[in-house]
């Protein structure tokens, strides 16, 4: 018993140092990209913002308001945040959601990590590829009964995004 107890140990540690490992390498990586988005950003000079952390705090608010335009079925604040396929795609799922009488809730958003993976331009328009570690609570509700259908409610959901942003000239 006590062979299988100590394996067991053992075996928990590895997997607790090799998570460690796997941390501090992301870590390294994402301190890399940081550095050649610096370039880039100071070459655009930050699309108009002071700095790096207005710049990511004004994405970050702006993927908030659309998840608060997704939730009250706002089609017209969700037409000017999305691209014309995003808008579509999130409006065929409200018409879905709507069928069934349901309410996505989602409230308490807590930015985790943010950070910006990539910049390209194009012709007339730059990319931004963020990277957006994010958690909130997030359950679908029956708008008639106001009972949780999907979800729960006292749950908090974490959830990492690759979006990506567009900025015109």
């Amino acid at each position: 018993i006590i062979a299988v107890i100590l394996a067991m140990i053992r075996t928990l540690i590895f997997e607790l140092i090799n998570e460690i490992r796997i941390h501090i390498k992301s870590k390294i990586n994402k301190f890399r990209v940081n550095k050649q988005i610096i370039t880039k950003l100071d070459k655009y000079d930050y699309f108009g913002y002071h700095n790096l952390n207005e710049l990511l705090n004004i994405l970050y608010k702006q993927f908030v308001e659309i998840q608060k335009a997704w939730m009250n079925f706002d089609y017209d604040k969700l037409k000017t945040l999305c691209t014309d396929e995003l808008f579509e795609s999130y409006k065929s799922d409200l018409e879905v959601l709507k069928k069934k009488n349901g309410k996505n809730i989602m409230k308490f958003f807590i930015k985790r990590d943010i950070y910006i993976k990539d910049i390209e331009k194009n012709d007339d328009h730059y990319i931004i590829d963020l990277v957006l570690d994010v958690a909130f609570f997030d359950y679908v509700i029956d708008e008639n009964t106001k009972s949780v259908i999907r979800g729960k409610k006292m749950s908090l959901i974490g959830n990492k995004y690759s979006l990506q942003f567009y900025c015109y000239d």
